[in-house]
């Protein structure tokens, strides 16, 4: 089981022992939805079509856990992007493969 498996279980063990109802769905049947009835949503995915979804929902006053606009500034472009804007250097490296990654140093 994965880290991002292993904390949505926790949380939902947690919820259901406070006696919180808890509905649980794979990806595509939320996707699937044309509207929710709750109006808190957590959820551990990363797709971006689920990402505009969750940013929808949270612009329309559902409480989103693991907010649609936290997961879009954590993509690869995006956390670059920002971490160069605010003056960390980031160095180019060749991988094994020929290609291009990225090392983060961070400055102390």
């Amino acid at each position: 089981m994965g880290n991002d498996a292993a904390i949505f279980n926790e949380v939902v063990l947690k919820l259901t022992e406070q006696g919180a109802s808890v509905e649980i769905c794979n990806e595509d049947e939320f996707l699937a939805l044309d509207a929710i009835k709750q109006k808190n949503v957590l959820t551990m995915g990363r797709t971006k079509t689920l990402v505009k979804k969750l940013q929808s929902l949270q612009n329309n006053g559902v409480n989103v856990l693991n907010s649609g606009f936290g997961i879009e500034s954590c993509f690869r472009k995006n956390m670059t992007l920002k971490l160069l804007e605010g003056g960390f250097p980031i160095r180019r490296v060749s991988s094994f493969q020929r290609s291009q990654t990225y090392r983060l140093f961070l400055r102390n």
